[in-house]
């Protein structure tokens, strides 16, 4: 994960190193999102 930050943050990611990023980041809000609403109950 940090290997692809450094990437991100320095613009040197091709499109699949782009999607596959997106999709882990994605994946780490809907944990926290269902993290937030187990809390929350």
């Amino acid at each position: 994960m940090q290997t692809g930050i450094l990437k991100a943050s320095a613009g040197k990611m091709n499109d699949l190193e782009k999607n596959d990023f997106q999709k882990r980041i994605n994946q780490y809000i809907k944990d926290l999102d269902k993290c937030m609403a187990i809390l929350n109950n």
